[in-house]
């Protein structure tokens, strides 16, 4: 299980718990994680509005050598959150 969907079986967990004097889950239910990736996955696909903000913002990392279009990092975050594998190293930004 990848560290974010770890988080976010987390956050399910306290969530469903919140206001109640029960202690959280020692151990998530069977669903939590698979709930995480169907969300995660869900997230993928950036909306339009998200796609507008990181084009926006885009000029700002290209003037610093980043050539990844936004909406292509952040698909490939999203893969990196629903990956069970470490993460890759990121190359040195060019000077």
């Amino acid at each position: 299980m990848s560290e974010m969907v770890e988080r976010m079986v987390a956050a399910f967990c306290a969530w469903h718990h919140a206001g109640r004097r029960e202690p959280l889950c020692s151990e998530p239910c069977e669903d939590c994680p698979e709930m995480a990736r169907v969300a995660l996955e869900a997230m993928r696909e950036p909306s339009e509005a998200m796609a507008r903000v990181g084009e926006d913002v885009s000029a700002h990392f290209i003037s610093r050598g980043y050539s990844s279009p936004p909406v292509e990092a952040w698909r490939a975050m999203i893969d990196a959150a629903l990956s069970d594998q470490p993460p890759i190293q990121p190359p040195p930004p060019r000077p």
